[in-house]
């Protein structure tokens, strides 16, 4: 392919891929099992638009139609869909070209938003640590529960945290966001199932509003819901406080009954539906929490229906291998079961494209908006609070005491900790450094893989699954894309066909 011939093919088309803008932020999970991620940023050397310009070692292609197709770089998280077209140009940058071949293309206009989108650069980009603004604090609130999930982790009892352990642990967590610089504190209310002492969250945050006041810091708040107790009282609380809210929900069929019972054994379902109508009638809408297991994996395509249809937030997360009895059942993981049924998921919101973008919400850890070198934030900007106010690493390690909240900085101690759940960087982790997924997937949870190996080092025991599903949702994304611009409802139309 030469520069004469592209220049006599029809005109290139290149549509960044966030050109439908969408927060990061936005679609993290507020479930029980992922936190916030540490973010990288790109930075590229100096003079990077005077020096000549070539495509990444490592960009590839998903072909969406006849014409059109998604070209992606895994190292950088960068996405465009491209027309032939503008295919052929890219190409044409397979090896280093000068300013004045650029100019000779008179495709400038399409040639700068190659740059924009990471797709053609000047040398390999730097992976630049960025200071994560937010810390975030899971506050246990309480230890019980009105469900009996199969796959939780908790030993329940009736313990419930104190308003002046919850004030204490309010105070420590500002501490160290001082100290460590962070701008904004993010509270989870959890537990057991909060909503079951609403007076001691609500009080609580109004304390943390108070004193985040004091110290200049911005707050957020969720509760963490199993959503059967969400009454008209509670929602109007949530509303005047500008706490979010977040409920667990597996199926619209017996399957989340199954593994998602109340303490005697009835079904949840109908109460947590119920809950969830009642909430967005209100005027709150809760981001949906879904945890995929062996019993409800063939089960989520109602569900994303749906979600897509009342326009929800949504996280698809993977039941998480811990050591209570009760989760054996879901950890025999039939690798292809399991993909089929993502695979499956996937094909039903083909059908429904949402305008945001479902990069971080479709696939357990993993979160293609940006790289990232830690799959959470465990030992990073996370800490856990129990209602003795022991703080841990993680809430599903939550019954291994790092130290107190009478620490004058938990978050520095839990830092600076070197036993027990060790997070470490997927640069750090054998067969994860030179997996071109790395920086997507980050390696998966690192108390999981410790579970199934023995080690931190090591890749996700869900890896090959991720590898598997990871090109889908870059064919959803392109899909997406597609879907929302001028020239994309005709693909769309193909594939919902």
């Amino acid at each position: 392919m030469d520069y004469q011939h592209l220049k006599n093919k029809s005109e290139p088309k290149v549509l960044y891929s966030f050109e439908i803008e969408h927060s990061v932020l936005a679609d993290q999970c507020d479930c029980a099992c992922v936190v916030p991620l540490i973010y990288d940023s790109i930075s590229f050397p100096d003079g990077y638009f005077y020096k000549t310009l070539c495509v990444p070692y490592d960009i590839k292609r998903i072909t969406l139609s006849n014409e059109f197709k998604v070209v992606f770089v895994p190292s950088i998280s960068k996405f465009v869909v491209v027309n032939s077209s503008a295919d052929d140009l890219i190409r044409l940058f397979s090896q280093p070209r000068n300013v004045d071949f650029v100019k000779s293309l008179e495709c400038e206009k399409e040639v700068l938003t190659l740059i924009k989108a990471g797709i053609l650069t000047s040398g390999r980009p730097v992976l630049a640590s960025k200071q994560e603004e937010e810390l975030v604090a899971w506050l246990h609130v309480i230890n019980e529960c009105n469900l009996r999930c199969s796959y939780c982790y908790l030993n329940k009892t009736g313990e419930v945290m104190s308003p002046e352990i919850g004030r204490t642990a309010i105070d420590a967590v500002c501490r160290s966001a001082i100290a460590h610089k962070f701008h904004r504190i993010k509270l989870k209310f959890a537990g057991g199932e909060p909503t079951l002492v609403m007076p001691i969250v609500l009080q609580l945050y109004e304390y943390a509003q108070t004193i985040t006041a004091q110290y200049d810091l911005d707050l957020q708040a969720v509760i963490l819901s199993n959503g059967t107790s969400l009454t008209e009282n509670i929602i109007e609380n949530l509303l005047q406080h500008n706490i979010a809210l977040m409920v667990s929900l597996d199926a619209l069929t017996s399957a989340h009954n199954t593994q998602r019972p109340f303490t005697n054994g009835q079904p949840s379902l109908d109460a947590i539906m119920a809950g969830i109508e009642r909430a967005i009638v209100m005027g709150l809408s809760p981001q949906i929490s879904v945890t995929i297991t062996d019993t409800n994996v063939s089960s989520l395509s109602p569900l994303l229906e749906w979600i897509l249809e009342r326009k929800l937030r949504f996280h698809l997360n993977f039941c998480r291998e811990h050591s209570h009895a009760g989760c054996e059942t879901h950890l025999d993981w039939q690798e292809q079961v399991m993909v089929a049924g993502m695979l499956n998921a996937y094909h039903t919101i083909a059908r429904q494209l949402p305008e945001r973008s479902l990069l971080g919400c479709l696939l357990d850890h993993t979160n293609l908006f940006v790289p990232h070198q830690y799959p959470c934030g465990v030992g990073k900007n996370y800490i856990v609070i129990d209602q003795k106010g022991r703080i841990a690493k993680c809430q599903m390690d939550i019954e291994n005491k790092v130290t107190t909240v009478w620490d004058p900085d938990p978050l520095g101690t839990i830092r600076q900790d070197t036993f027990g759940l060790q997070n470490l960087s997927v640069d750090e982790r054998a067969e994860c450094s030179e997996c071109e997924w790395c920086y997507w997937c980050a390696g998966g949870c690192p108390l999981e893989t410790y579970h199934t190996t023995g080690r931190y080092d090591l890749k996700s025991p869900k890896c090959s699954i991720y590898k598997q599903l990871l090109p889908e949702i870059i064919r959803l994304e392109g899909q997406r894309i597609l879907a929302y611009t001028e020239f994309g409802e005709t693909l769309h139309t193909e594939h919902t066909e």
